[in-house]
């Protein structure tokens, strides 16, 4: 079983927006410290019946994500 991810190891994130079927899926995708054996990690987070609705919760997930970083993305 993989150790759980802490929020101290991200680096940055991002979201991905993807037509599937019809409709649109935001991932949010986290890059993490570079010595973890799962580096780049996605996660799915919902689908929506318009990119418009899918663009707006990107922006609100990646916000809330990017206060849990610890320093800004690729801050030192």
């Amino acid at each position: 079983m993989p150790e759980p991810l802490r929020s101290s190891e991200a680096i940055d994130c991002r979201a991905i927006i993807t037509e599937e079927q019809g409709r649109f899926v935001l991932t949010l995708e986290i890059l993490m410290v570079p010595d973890r054996p799962d580096y780049i990690v996605r996660h799915r987070i919902a689908d929506y019946p318009t990119r418009q609705r899918a663009e707006v919760a990107a922006k609100w997930t990646v916000n809330a994500a990017n206060r849990n970083l610890p320093h800004p993305p690729l801050g030192f």
